[in-house]
């Protein structure tokens, strides 16, 4: 008798957890359904004159297995604004600073020439179909196939001897087709004048003795002093003192509104002051806008409520009153249906447990 009121029960129960399994196959997800176009990655959306470019659309799963879904805009500003500052009493470097006349020691390569690098003759070749461009040093040697090449991209340093003089450090500024240009820059000195209100500001060279002195056949490479001055020494015996050997070193001046290439790009002087040259110059800029769902993004005038459709479209719907209105209402059902799937599992997986349990109970042996 008690195995036939198990199965009974039993076989409700499996019947209770089978409608409820069978509902949650039945039962149609709502969708959250609001006016406007859907954008893929790559699609452009135009607002005011103003190009935006769907630029990434993803979606990420965490532990609990929610989904987020995120993507972004971008769109480029061909006027930004741009501001560096050149601090007081610091030191800039060619190519950072550059202007009309600037004392820099230049050195032409012919294709073809050579040079003694790293104790060996070489022959320049250019490169010109690298990115960047490169002057490239061959080694010259009987054996060509294991000739080492040494290349240089522009702006790159290199080391050689032309003619039998030392050309240290130069850095790499152009190369062409027939030549490369190289550079030898010394540093300047950043000087503010020490007023309330300065309107002006200055380079000041800062010349490399230890290069000039390497390069000099005719001198030693270090100074001596002699009775408190400090002089070069020539391999002939005789000697100078420094001030006397050192060229005048370059002293540029540039005033509020003034243009100096810096960093690359024409920049306007701004307003001096004691500590400090603040610059700024315009050029393009590519600005990014985070796309969240229900979240708003404003492009040009208009400001559009955001949507993920899928993990590879967003919709965008003006976001008026009744926009808003209709995505929280689509997303309450959603949340319910949610909540009522959460139930119907809960009813099948007790129900299907508790069948088992209960068939089995019934099967256990009975003590007399």
């Amino acid at each position: 008798m008690q195995r036939r009121v198990a199965a009974i029960y039993f076989v409700l129960l499996l019947v209770i957890g089978g409608g409820a399994y069978a509902f949650t196959g039945l039962a149609e997800e709502p969708q959250v359904s609001i006016e406007g176009p859907a954008y893929a990655t790559g699609d452009t959306i135009t607002e005011n004159g103003t190009t935006y470019t769907v630029n990434a659309i993803g979606q990420t799963t965490d532990e609990a297995g929610e989904t987020t879904f995120a993507g972004n805009l971008t769109w480029t500003d061909e006027s930004a604004t741009y501001t560096a500052s050149i601090a007081n009493n610091t030191t800039a470097s060619w190519p950072t600073v550059q202007w009309d006349g600037q004392a820099l020691d230049r050195t032409t390569l012919a294709a073809g020439s050579t040079v003694r690098f790293n104790g060996s003759d070489a022959t320049v070749q250019l490169n010109t179909t690298a990115d960047p461009a490169a002057l490239e040093l061959v080694e010259q040697t009987n054996d060509t196939a294991n000739a080492s090449v040494e290349s240089v991209p522009v702006d790159g340093t290199v080391t050689f001897r032309q003619d039998g003089a030392p050309v240290l450090g130069a850095t790499v500024d152009s190369v062409t087709d027939t030549e490369a240009e190289l550079v030898q820059a010394d540093p300047y000195r950043v000087l503010i004048p020490n007023a309330t209100d300065p309107t002006t500001m200055s380079f000041l060279q800062q010349i490399n003795t230890s290069r000039l002195l390497r390069e000099d056949p005719d001198a030693f490479n270090e100074t001596s002093t002699n009775t408190g001055v400090e002089r070069v020494d020539f391999r002939n015996g005789s000697d100078v003192p420094l001030s006397e050997y050192l060229p005048e070193p370059e002293l540029k001046e540039f005033s509020e509104g003034e243009m100096l290439f810096y960093a690359g790009n024409d920049t306007e002087i701004g307003n001096i002051t004691s500590a400090s040259v603040p610059l700024s110059w315009t050029d393009s800029r590519t600005n990014m806008i985070d796309l969240a769902e229900g979240g708003s993004v404003t492009l040009g005038d208009t400001e559009y409520l955001v949507h993920f459709t899928n993990g590879s479209s967003v919709q965008l719907s003006e976001n008026t009153t009744s926009t808003w209105e209709d995505y929280r209402s689509d997303q309450e059902t959603i949340e319910k249906y949610n909540e009522r799937m959460a139930g119907l599992w809960g009813v099948t997986i007790l129900s299907w447990f508790a069948a088992i349990i209960l068939l089995a109970a019934a099967y256990l042996p009975v003590k007399d």
